[in-house]
């Protein structure tokens, strides 16, 4: 145990200052310095491991590192000419970035310059490297092409080729096409699977309109509809005829 004991470190050893309950007087000195070691404060635990440390670590030294150099802005424009084109802007985003360009050009920093550009530093950083390379026209934000459409220009052409020829009744079954006719037969192509909306869509799109037949009572009387239509013209000149004249 004396071996022990000469291993532990002059800096740590116990010492009976060191609160422990008189049973763990009676253990061996190595168990005395383990606990010891798990009640040493985190300063001489953390500050030897790291031998490159600096002598201040601040966080302005870990942002400065971190933000690295202020990229320059293009020198072909001056501060002047850049706030014409953000007084002729169209794009009220566009402008502001075009003023805030202009104040680096001035020489104002680039955080009073973020200010002035309603933006912080690293947006504004983003924004020079696109008028590097853009000019004006880079500042304005672009649309978002969203999502491709499932018909291209190959299925629209078979839907128009398809939908001009018509339907074969012995073969489709049907004497019109219907949407989820057209869906069949898509998947039958091309192993598309779309919905009625992306039908009817494409059909509009490609000039065709959506034709329904017009709705027929089963226990319509043709000799009475013809009856009607006979008797009709008779009933309005009838009444044409004893009506008053409008007063104008």
């Amino acid at each position: 145990m004396r071996s022990q004991e000469s291993a532990i470190p002059s800096q740590v050893a116990f010492t009976s200052s060191f609160p422990i309950v008189p049973a763990i007087r009676k253990h061996s000195a190595a168990l005395a310095w383990y606990i010891s070691i798990l009640y040493q404060s985190s300063e001489w635990l953390t500050l030897p491991g790291f031998p490159n440390r600096v002598r201040r670590d601040s966080r302005w030294q870990t942002e400065v590192f971190a933000m690295g150099q202020a990229i320059p802005v293009r020198a072909d424009y001056t501060a002047g000419e850049v706030r014409q084109l953000a007084k002729r802007a169209k794009d009220a985003a566009q402008a502001r970035r075009l003023l805030a360009i202009a104040a680096v050009l001035d020489g104002a920093s680039r955080e009073a310059a973020a200010k002035v550009g309603g933006m912080d530093r690293q947006t504004l950083r983003d924004w020079v490297i696109r008028f590097n390379a853009q000019g004006a026209d880079g500042l304005i934000n672009l649309a978002s092409p969203g999502v491709p459409p499932k018909l291209g220009d190959t299925h629209r052409t078979f839907l128009a080729r398809i939908v001009k020829e018509g339907p074969i009744p012995a073969v489709h079954g049907v004497v019109r096409w219907r949407a989820c006719d057209l869906i069949m037969r898509l998947y039958e192509e091309f192993a598309l699977s779309v919905s009625d909306d992306t039908i009817y869509r494409a059909l509009k799109d490609l000039g065709f309109s959506h034709v329904s037949a017009r709705p027929k009572a089963y226990k319509q009387d043709a000799d009475a509809i013809e009856a009607f239509k006979k008797t009709l013209p008779t009933a309005w000149r009838k009444s044409a005829r004893h009506s008053r004249p409008a007063h104008l």
